[in-house]
Protein backbone atom coordinates (compact mmCIF):
# COMPACT_ATOMS: atom_id res chain seq x y z
CA UNK A 1 0.00 0.00 0.00
CA UNK A 2 1.54 3.62 -1.17
CA UNK A 3 1.91 5.98 1.31
CA UNK A 4 0.23 9.49 0.80
CA UNK A 5 1.53 12.32 -0.74
CA UNK A 6 2.08 15.19 1.27
CA UNK A 7 1.07 17.83 -1.73
CA UNK A 8 -1.69 15.55 -2.21
CA UNK A 9 -5.07 17.73 -1.94
CA UNK A 10 -7.85 14.69 -1.69
CA UNK A 11 -8.59 11.19 -1.78
CA UNK A 12 -10.41 9.90 -4.85
CA UNK A 13 -12.61 6.82 -4.40
CA UNK A 14 -11.50 3.95 -5.19
CA UNK A 15 -14.33 3.56 -8.39
CA UNK A 16 -13.03 7.08 -9.54
CA UNK A 17 -9.06 6.11 -9.92
CA UNK A 18 -10.20 2.99 -11.77
CA UNK A 19 -12.05 5.38 -14.22
CA UNK A 20 -9.54 7.88 -14.34
CA UNK A 21 -6.72 5.13 -15.34
CA UNK A 22 -8.65 2.92 -17.86
CA UNK A 23 -9.60 6.57 -19.85
CA UNK A 24 -6.03 7.56 -19.72
CA UNK A 25 -4.63 4.19 -20.81
CA UNK A 26 -6.91 4.01 -23.45
CA UNK A 27 -6.20 8.03 -24.54
CA UNK A 28 -2.23 6.60 -24.19
CA UNK A 29 -3.02 3.63 -26.11
CA UNK A 30 -5.15 5.64 -29.03
CA UNK A 31 -2.12 8.27 -29.57
CA UNK A 32 0.28 5.49 -29.60
CA UNK A 33 -1.24 3.59 -32.75
CA UNK A 34 -2.15 7.24 -34.37
CA UNK A 35 1.44 7.83 -34.07
CA UNK A 36 2.64 4.40 -35.51
CA UNK A 37 0.37 4.96 -38.45
CA UNK A 38 1.02 8.37 -39.59
CA UNK A 39 4.78 7.52 -38.72
CA UNK A 40 4.50 10.88 -36.33
CA UNK A 41 8.02 10.34 -34.83
CA UNK A 42 9.27 10.86 -38.22
CA UNK A 43 8.25 14.60 -39.26
CA UNK A 44 10.95 16.55 -39.68
CA UNK A 45 9.05 19.98 -39.40
CA UNK A 46 10.69 23.06 -38.02
CA UNK A 47 7.74 24.85 -36.52
CA UNK A 48 4.37 23.86 -35.29
CA UNK A 49 2.56 25.43 -37.88
CA UNK A 50 4.78 23.18 -40.15
CA UNK A 51 3.83 20.17 -37.95
CA UNK A 52 0.13 20.62 -38.08
CA UNK A 53 0.36 21.20 -41.45
CA UNK A 54 1.90 17.53 -42.31
CA UNK A 55 -0.39 15.65 -39.66
CA UNK A 56 -3.52 17.52 -41.26
CA UNK A 57 -1.80 16.01 -44.92
CA UNK A 58 -1.03 12.17 -43.57
CA UNK A 59 -4.59 12.49 -41.71
CA UNK A 60 -6.33 13.57 -45.15
CA UNK A 61 -4.33 11.15 -47.12
CA UNK A 62 -5.48 8.11 -44.62
CA UNK A 63 -9.26 9.83 -44.99
CA UNK A 64 -8.85 9.25 -49.01
CA UNK A 65 -7.72 5.91 -48.92
CA UNK A 66 -10.69 4.71 -47.07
Amino acid sequence: MALKRSNRKTDWPREVRQLIFKQRRRVETVFSQLSGQLNAERVLARSFQGLCTRISNKIAQQVKLL
